[in-house]
């Protein structure tokens, strides 16, 4: 994977600060995107380059400057340099790392809960007429712990969406038959199934989210032996209310909520299963004859 080195004056603006560069982050595709922390403080964060000019430079400060959105946005300072900008937040951890979290015998509840979270951060999104166009485990983080970050203050299980390099804003939301054709150019990372000449981003947010799923369901099947998820369920309504070919059958978001509120208590009142009995052996060491081995 390629990795960008940071040029000598973006350095410079944050050696000023005391800061120490810890590691490059492992989620970054592009390369661009490193861990420092305060010395002073403890507290960490995460760095990220971008060229004069990028997507993002032109929305993100939009997006920071709108009171409805502040529960949904990381707040980040966007630091400017001689040819590139750095936009730093504080260092929350991405969601990919409950994913990973295979020993983690809340896993599934987990899940459950990270994903309404997802949820309802994209419906305010699109409550207000906006399209992330690039949802993806790696671009939604959470507190793992209470953190303070400078002036701001994370509570435990907090969670924000990042990287709006292809967020739109529209007059109009969901339904309302908006389409770009330049998603090659400027879309997410996801190809829709539809083709990328005329796509909805409304509807391709909830594509998005559908592949954001998958991820985290596989996952859950490796503890099949430990609960008993309705599988079945959960796998319709992936493929058929987020994944659908035709962008015009895919859930709105606010449907996307409701059925997965009634997947997750599903999911969280399963029963649990018992490790199977162990089959009864005669005195010989075989098996009893009373045993039906099928």
């Amino acid at each position: 994977m390629f990795q960008r080195e940071l040029r000598p004056d973006e350095r410079a603006v944050l050696l000023e600060r005391g800061w120490q560069q810890q590691r490059v982050a492992e989620f970054s595709r592009r390369g661009n995107v490193w861990w420092f922390v305060d010395p002073v403080t403890t507290s960490s964060y995460i760095v990220k380059a971008v060229e004069k000019g990028d997507r993002e430079l032109s929305i993100l400060p939009w997006l920071l400057n709108q009171p409805t959105l502040s529960s949904v946005i990381l707040p980040a300072e966007i630091i400017e340099c001689k040819n590139s900008s750095l936009i730093v937040t504080p260092g929350l951890s991405s969601v990919a790392r409950i994913v990973h979290a295979l020993g983690d015998r809340r896993l599934v509840e987990r899940t459950v809960d990270a994903f309404l979270r997802l949820v309802e951060c994209v419906e305010i999104f699109h409550q207000n007429n906006i399209a992330h166009m690039d949802i993806d485990l790696e671009n939604f983080v959470f507190a793992d712990t209470d953190i303070c970050c400078g002036p701001h203050t994370f509570k435990k299980d907090s969670f924000y969406l990042i990287d709006f390099g292809a967020t739109r804003r529209f007059d109009s939301g969901p339904g309302t038959n908006i389409v770009i054709d330049d998603f090659r150019e400027a879309g997410g990372h996801y190809p829709p199934p539809e083709g990328m000449d005329a796509v909805e981003p409304f509807a391709y947010d909830i594509f998005s989210l559908g592949k954001a799923l998958i991820t985290w369901w596989d996952i859950v099947q490796c503890f099949r032996e430990d609960v008993d998820l309705p599988r079945s369920a959960v796998d319709a309504f992936i493929q058929e209310r987020l994944l659908c070919r035709d962008p015009l059958q895919r859930a709105r978001i606010e449907d996307v909520k409701r059925e997965w509120l009634h997947l997750a208590h599903l999911a969280k009142t399963a029963p649990r299963i018992s490790p199977p009995p162990p089959v009864p052996a005669a005195a010989d060491g075989s098996i009893s004859e009373h045993v039906v081995v099928s």
